[in-house]
């Protein structure tokens, strides 16, 4: 069911195909609702009158992923979507907060993330093929990407 300010895009019909709306992301003014005529219904910010919901695909807004180093004690790269997230996952996964880990960490440019983690991709001590470290990498999901060598 569409709530209002869901994005969507049309799809499966005529207006679909139209240039002015083809792969248009549209909000939703309202939340869906049951027209007159029996059809579940929303109206759309720009769009005059109301739009077929079985012509509406949600589209999940992508989370932006931000990439993390920190030196002491252990050096790790990782990605999160905030620092805070990021330290969490240090923590899960790689070693305790001694409490300085809030000055320790650093957001890292994305490129310069992806060659680190690329020149240290190993999982489980093979390494990993370009497609896993690229899906790996855009995964919008925190992770630990490369850990201190003394930690393996």
């Amino acid at each position: 069911m569409l709530k209002k300010g869901d994005k969507v895009v049309m799809h499966t019909c005529l207006e679909a195909e139209l240039p002015k709306y083809k792969d248009k992301v549209w909000t939703c003014e309202t939340d869906e609702f049951t027209a007159c005529s029996g059809a579940q219904v929303v109206f759309l910010e720009g769009f005059s009158g109301y739009f077929a919901a079985e012509f509406l695909k949600k589209i999940e807004e992508e989370r932006t992923m931000k990439y993390f180093e920190i030196h002491t004690p252990y050096y790790a790269l990782l990605k999160a979507g905030t620092p805070e997230e990021a330290i969490a996952k240090f923590v899960e996964c790689v070693a305790d907060d001694d409490g300085t880990l809030h000055e320790e960490i650093q957001e890292v440019d994305r490129d310069y993330a992806l060659v680190k983690f690329a020149s240290g991709g190993v999982e489980g001590g093979e390494k990993m093929s370009i497609k896993e470290m690229l899906e790996t990498f855009k995964e919008a999901t925190p992770e630990v990407l490369c850990i201190d060598s003394a930690l393996l």
